[in-house]
């Protein structure tokens, strides 16, 4: 769920409409982060205009030296607070947002992604060194880890790091992790329907987990702490069993072995290679 904003150093002004609209689709959490003087800065906020207001206020001085990150969050687990808005730290040297629903059971105060960057992050930057999580190879090798989730890191230098950058959208000198930053175009349907209102359809809406576009009769709710969002019907049931699995407190995998009795995946094996 969510979506993440990146830019590298030296990208204009992020389109005030584009913000706008990403916060209104993922109200639950707001943030920003940034590198100057070597330190990385990252400011939290449960009121989109608050972090207009500091990326406004940044902006002018930052963006020449340093990449920016701005996250705005659906809550799905874990509670819609602070303590679960991105980004997070993962060292004093690497920071980090995430787009998605991670196959790792949150707890009742923490998110999936608190959870992974305590679990998996944080370990293998103290064994590794902060350094790895920058490097192409690394997130070459999360990226099959994670399948279709997304994520941005940004070091003390300014520099990022993007797994699964290729499911994105690059517009301008801004990355998208999902389309939720445009708005929803309208048109009338061309057949006719009984009734006297023109039936419509909405144009652009995708699902929310593949980007694929979604036919009037294809379109499936899920109802999330922050709110409904549309699905395909083949991604739909897959996330419905994995906000079930954080439920009982467990990993969509288990919950899948517990219903069907079969071994683990082979992602789930890959997993647990950085526990």
């Amino acid at each position: 769920m969510c979506i993440i904003i990146s830019a590298k150093k030296g990208a204009s002004m992020l389109p005030k409409e584009y913000f706008d609209e990403s916060a209104y689709r993922n109200p639950d959490g707001f943030g920003i982060m940034y590198a100057e003087d070597g330190v990385i800065v990252i400011d939290k906020s449960l009121k989109a205009s608050d972090i207009w207001d500091k990326y406004t206020e940044v902006y002018d001085r930052i963006h020449k030296v340093s990449g920016i990150v701005l996250h705005f969050r659906i809550g799905t687990s874990g509670g819609n607070n602070l303590d679960n808005c991105h980004p997070f730290y993962v060292t004093d040297d690497v920071a980090f947002c995430h787009n998605g629903i991670l196959d790792i059971a949150p707890t009742p105060t923490k998110s999936d992604t608190v959870v992974f960057n305590e679990n998996y992050l944080r370990p293998i930057a103290s064994q590794m060194g902060s350094d790895i999580l920058m490097t192409d190879s690394f997130n070459v090798i999360v990226s099959k880890v994670i399948g279709g989730n997304k994520l941005v890191f940004l070091n003390k230098d300014g520099e990022l790091a993007t797994a699964n950058a290729d499911k994105g959208i690059t517009s301008g000198d801004y990355w998208f992790s999902n389309n939720g930053y445009k708005k929803y175009v309208y048109q009338t349907h061309p057949k006719k329907w009984s009734g006297k209102t023109p039936r419509k359809e909405p144009a652009s809406l995708r699902c929310f987990v593949c980007l694929d576009r979604l036919a009037i009769n294809d379109i499936m709710k899920i109802t999330t702490t922050g709110g409904e969002i549309h699905m395909c019907k083949h991604c739909a049931p897959f996330i419905e069993d994995v906000l079930e699995a954080q439920e009982f407190g467990i990993s969509y995998q288990q919950y899948e072995h517990l219903l069907t009795e079969n071994d683990y995946s082979e992602d789930y094996e890959v997993l647990e290679m950085f526990d």
